[in-house]
């Protein structure tokens, strides 16, 4: 039985119930949490100088306002409610904390703590048992008409409400009536079955259609009716999705339904009662007593729990272990997994919503079962996607290598050579910087020499020059020569002359290009 130490009011806690205690403010409890630290070896100063809840698990709901036996203008009790609801990892309640709020603040404080001397242990909501822990914390408040304490609804009923739903129960002349017709209807639908479904009654007698502690092979099983089946075998060559044929013990029912009244064709039931994790149960349309066709499984609730799409993913938390998930379907984490942290993926982002998808396989010749897990993280920029297999053992699912991003395999270069020389690898942009060597042309060379190099016949030295003449040009200088002074002849002789004073010169309306100018001054002559 769980046992807790009294309630110790934090440092922000002591100043806000003497503030309330002088009147000079006003607040509100606003809630409860759990944590797992274990804080009762702590001294109380040291629980007084806490500011926020470590280690904290999950919030309760404040149920109701409970009066002290203590001073009640002071102390007020708080009744409070924590479930398991949800909760995928069991764990130890060490130790309550009590929030609050003051008036016109938007600021919350850790208000007070309660420690525990033999914890309370709220388990995972795996098998989908329902635990509720309930408590009720006494807690100074300095002064109780300036406290306010926020109330769940959930699971509260007033007195009022109380009343006016027991007015409208039924009363006792109703249910009186109500058995009466139920009577009366029960005979009515007795009569209906021993009328329309045959060999009915023999299934509450000592032999009838009961079978007990037998194998029994489906394929020729032909009883008309129902038959029911304790303590049996069942066997079949059609095929049963998801049924074990070798386990016994079983118990249900077998219904054969003809087409019609002497009909070889009928319609085959099995059900199958709590095999396991539920009921099972198949149908199957049978040619004639010996066929052996296969049977349709009548999905259930677990089996359509099992259908995961990427819009309708089984969510888990970031608490989940990615080496638990051997069960095939499509998982999602909105915070990433729990990864041990020597076998964090590279590129994996811890706190990321990820998507996990597992699938089943095989390997021929072997009988463990083998699973592929494919991780995919996306961003509004980039994407990761990680691949790695796995196999069972028994109840035990061993992952035999680390994740590998998929990227490294398929969309970057790995390696490069050059007519198959040394491979280079890519640098972490997936360029390969590689040099391409220097060819050898001794062999071209070595041709080249072969071939005898002429110019104008003439062949070249040992280092492979020509030495080509030059030839004589003199003669053609002195043609030249002569052109040259005969175009200045013939100039000169088409060239007239002038000659007057300056005056005249300037007094002339034209000049002639063609024309020498002499101009006679009392210095010298000028020539234009």
């Amino acid at each position: 039985m769980s046992k807790y130490n009294k309630t110790i009011l934090t440092n922000a806690g002591l100043d806000l119930a003497a503030k309330a205690s002088s009147g000079k403010t006003k607040f509100t409890i606003t809630r409860a949490a759990t944590s797992t630290e274990k804080l009762a070896d702590e001294s109380i100063s040291e629980l007084q100088q806490l500011t926020a809840l470590p280690s904290l698990m999950q919030y309760g709901e404040i149920n109701n306002v409970a009066d002290s036996a203590q001073d009640k203008s002071i102390v007020i009790g708080t009744e409070l409610i924590f479930n398991n609801k949800d909760l995928s990892t069991g764990y130890n309640i060490n130790t309550i904390g009590l929030f609050a709020k003051e008036d016109g603040s938007d600021k919350e404080i850790l208000y007070s703590l309660t420690t525990a001397v033999e914890p309370e242990t709220m388990p995972d909501f795996k098998d989908k048992v329902l635990f509720k822990f309930n408590l009720t914390l006494f807690v100074v408040v300095g002064q109780k008409d300036n406290v306010t304490v926020n109330v769940t609804d959930n699971g509260v009923v007033s007195q009022k409400e109380l009343t006016k739903a027991v007015q409208a129960l039924p009363q006792k002349e109703d249910i009186a009536n109500l058995f009466n017709k139920i009577d009366t209807d029960i005979n009515m639908l007795h009569q209906t079955i021993n009328t329309d479904i045959k060999n009915l009654v023999a299934l509450n007698s000592d032999s009838g259609n009961n079978i007990y502690n037998t194998k029994i092979n489906l394929d020729t099983f032909s009883t008309v009716g129902i038959s029911k089946f304790l303590g049996c075998q069942l066997q079949s060559d059609g095929a049963m999705a998801g049924f074990d044929p070798t386990q016994g013990n079983l118990y249900g029912w077998i219904f054969d339904v003809p087409k019609w009244n002497g009909a070889n064709t009928y319609e085959q039931i099995v059900y199958i009662s709590d095999y396991g994790q539920g009921s099972l149960t198949y149908m199957r349309t049978k040619a004639d007593a010996t066929s052996k066709e296969d049977f349709f499984k009548v999905a259930n609730d677990i089996d359509l729990g099992k259908i995961h799409t990427i819009a309708n993913p089984l969510e888990v938390d970031n608490k989940t272990n990615p080496d638990s998930l051997t069960e095939p379907g499509i998982y999602f984490s909105k915070n990433g997994f729990n990864f041990a942290k020597s076998d964090i993926p590279n590129g994996y982002r811890s706190d990321g919503k990820t998507y996990m998808s597992v699938l089943e396989g095989e390997n021929p010749g072997y009988t463990l079962n083998y699973f592929q897990q494919f991780m995919f993280q996306a961003t509004k920029f980039n994407f990761e996607c990680w691949y790695r297999a796995g196999y069972q053992y028994g109840s035990n699912a061993y992952y035999t290598v680390s994740f590998t991003n998929l990227k490294d395999i398929y969309s970057t270069l790995k390696q490069i050579s050059v007519n198959g020389g040394t491979a280079v690898s890519p640098d972490d942009k997936g360029i390969a910087n590689i040099t391409v060597p220097a060819p050898d042309l001794s062999p071209l060379e070595a041709e080249i020499n072969k071939r005898p190099l002429t110019v104008n016949k003439i062949a070249s030295d040992s280092k492979g020059n020509v030495a080509v003449p030059i030839p004589d040009v003199s003669g053609i200088k002195n043609d030249i020569q002569n052109m040259q002074n005969q175009i200045t002849s013939n100039a000169l002789s088409a060239m007239k002359s002038w000659t007057g004073t300056l005056t005249q010169y300037q007094a002339l309306t034209s000049y002639d290009p063609m024309t020498m100018y002499f101009i006679i001054s009392e210095y010298e002559v000028v020539v234009k």
